[in-house]
């Protein structure tokens, strides 16, 4: 995909333009009720502008495949946020309201990935053709077929037809140099149960001389599930020493007269891994070149559930990588609804808010340090005031409608800890309030003994948010 045909946002999932991507938006990945687009921002040095211009030696910010898909739970009072970036080892998510604040999402600041997976693999799917591929012993007939029944796989995959009984062999292109082991993982099915089914890969050396194959023969209970299905197959085998270049190649052996090999999804790993499929087109995955037809880098999808979202406004959630090759990306607003329902969250459990019904909106007391002084022989006091009110005080009354209601609540008022008080908007209280709560009291009212209502009431003050135990700023 050359620079002057391609917009900034062309692909089918976020990231599959890879390091052919200048900054600007790109679209997300299909996650259910999330967000279909995100922007990214390179990262900014400090470096001349005549190094990092387009016209001088320093590197572009291209999009790395980073990206953030949001997806409001009304149902739940959270907001899902999945991110990802490859090779970040840390990640920070923020999330920023109308007026410019921008706030720690709580648990995800830093935000620890993991490692990224890497598939050398230059023709992954089949889905833009059979590029590097070949057919092997057997001479089969090798042609793109239509993969149905699973929306999963793509829509194309690799068929090895062979004219004569015998044996129906393919190989495949592979990127791999090495490594101490090495994961292949790929989809097969055979129209019929050959008598050993071979996954092979050949080595060279860097001076291109052949080494070592190393390949393993699947046992039968290994084969069984993909004849006449698709089943996963993974194996792993040890590289020699000096190997830098690989040939991937599938062998089945005693196949009928026009007895068919089917390949899709291959990975091919320099790591142990489960064997699971990842390209540049999965959720988190970006292409190294020619979508489709290069290796992917694939990040860890991270997904935080941000219980401390305000109620009934826009909110932008984004992912900030620090590093020098590093940058931003920023999700579409979204907005979680209140659907007239008040939260309670605890700070140690951000991920579990707790519903709550106050019984009254809580009146607000701003107090004012102030002292008076009466002066004798003056009918007016001398009236000394601090230069600022304090943050309001009240007193909450929550209704609960049965024990394992109050006993749930009772739970999140244990320890003292301040909690966030987040209010449909006609309330008036914003983004929310961060209550310490005094004694609390537990009220039946005129009830009979049998009935399970209670009303929960405990004097407030409102209070700073209190910083995440994995917060890098306060």
């Amino acid at each position: 995909m050359a620079w002057d045909d391609s917009a900034y946002g062309v692909g089918t999932v976020a990231g599959t333009i890879a390091n052919l991507a200048v900054p600007g938006q790109q679209p997300a990945p299909p996650i259910p009720g999330g967000t279909t687009l995100f922007t990214y921002t390179a990262q900014t040095p400090v470096a001349p502008w005549s190094y990092w211009g387009w016209s001088a030696g320093g590197v572009v910010g291209l999009y790395p495949g980073g990206g953030v898909v949001v997806a409001p739970a009304p149902a739940s009072g959270t907001v899902s946020v999945t991110a990802w970036w490859p090779d970040a080892p840390n990640v920070l998510l923020v999330r920023i309201t109308p007026d410019g604040t921008r706030t720690p999402v709580r648990g995800a600041y830093p935000l620890t990935a993991g490692a990224s997976r890497r598939n050398y693999s230059p023709n992954p799917s089949f889905e833009a053709g059979l590029n590097g591929c070949a057919a092997g012993t057997g001479n089969p007939t090798l042609t793109q077929i239509s993969r149905t029944g699973d929306p999963t796989a793509g829509a194309y995959a690799l068929r090895a037809t062979v004219a004569a009984a015998g044996t129906d062999e393919v190989t495949l292109p592979s990127a791999l140099s090495g490594g101490v082991v090495v994961t292949v993982g790929v989809d097969l099915r055979l129209s019929a149960r050959p008598t050993a089914l071979t996954i092979t890969v050949q080595w060279t050396s860097a001076t291109g001389t052949g080494l070592p194959s190393t390949s393993v023969t699947l046992t039968a209970d290994a084969v069984n599930p993909s004849v006449a299905q698709w089943a996963r197959q993974v194996v792993t085998v040890t590289p020699p020493a000096t190997a830098a270049t690989s040939a991937l190649k599938i062998t089945a052996t005693g196949m009928p007269a026009g007895g068919t090999l089917d390949v899709d999804r291959v990975t091919l790993e320099q790591a142990a891994t489960d064997g699971s499929y990842v390209a540049g087109d999965s959720t988190g995955g970006v292409w190294t070149g020619t979508t489709a037809l290069s290796t992917s880098v694939i990040a860890p999808v991270l997904t935080v559930a941000d219980g401390e979202a305000p109620l009934d406004i826009a909110l932008t959630y984004e992912v900030y990588n620090p590093a020098i090759t590093g940058g931003r990306v920023k999700a579409t607003p979204v907005v979680l609804a209140s659907t007239d329902t008040a939260w309670l969250t605890h700070p140690a459990t951000p991920a579990a808010p707790l519903a709550c019904q106050p019984t009254v909106t809580p009146a607000l007391v701003r107090g004012l340090d102030q002292a008076v002084f009466r002066v004798l022989g003056r009918a007016n006091p001398v009236v000394v005031s601090a230069a600022k009110r304090v943050a309001p005080s009240g007193t909450l009354s929550l209704s609960v409608t049965s024990f394992a209601a109050r006993d749930a609540l009772l739970a999140l008022l244990a320890d003292g800890s301040p909690l966030l008080l987040r209010t449909p908007s006609a309330y008036g209280y914003g983004a929310g309030l961060w209550l310490a709560f005094a004694d609390v009291t537990e009220d039946p009212g005129p009830l009979a003994t049998w009935q399970q209502t209670r009303t929960i009431t405990a004097p407030f003050q409102v209070v700073d948010r209190p910083a995440a135990a994995n917060s890098v700023i306060v």
